[in-house]
């Protein structure tokens, strides 16, 4: 059964140094407000009202269909209580987060930023976790 599967990907990037190399979805930068980022975005972010809380951040933009990896990812753009930009939730819901898709888009951020510096997996038990942890100079993403 494929109910209650969650692939999600968190990227935060600190500093623009990398946006030329970097899809349009991650264009805008940490610190930025959501109105800023909501310009930057264009016509493809979706204002959401009421935010998503997920505690200290609250998800106010979303972009749907974001590829990575050949996956269609939904990109919630976080921000914390000054209404700056603090990260950014990649993350698909649906019948389509399998391993399969997990593998793809493990694979394109391998290529892209190298050998994680972390990597675990808790498959006793349920529900079955796996995570991947990059970093470098401005940037962090977490794949789970």
């Amino acid at each position: 059964m494929l109910h209650g599967i969650l692939l999600c990907l968190a990227v935060v990037i600190s500093c623009s140094a990398r946006a030329a190399d970097l899809p349009d979805w991650l264009h805008a930068r940490l610190g930025q407000t959501s109105a800023a980022v909501a310009k930057e975005l264009g016509d493809k972010a979706m204002r959401l009202d009421p935010p998503l809380d997920y505690g200290a951040v609250k998800a106010k933009l979303l972009v749907k269909g974001v590829p990575v990896g050949g996956m269609a990812m939904t990109a919630l753009y976080q921000f914390d209580g000054q209404d700056k930009l603090a990260q950014v939730l990649l993350e698909r819901r649906d019948a389509g987060s399998t391993p399969k898709s997990f593998a793809a888009i493990d694979g394109a951020l391998q290529e892209a930023l190298g050998k994680p510096a972390a990597a675990c997996a808790k498959t006793r038990g349920t529900p079955h976790t796996v995570e991947r942890r990059w970093a470098a100079p401005g940037l962090q993403v977490h794949l789970t």
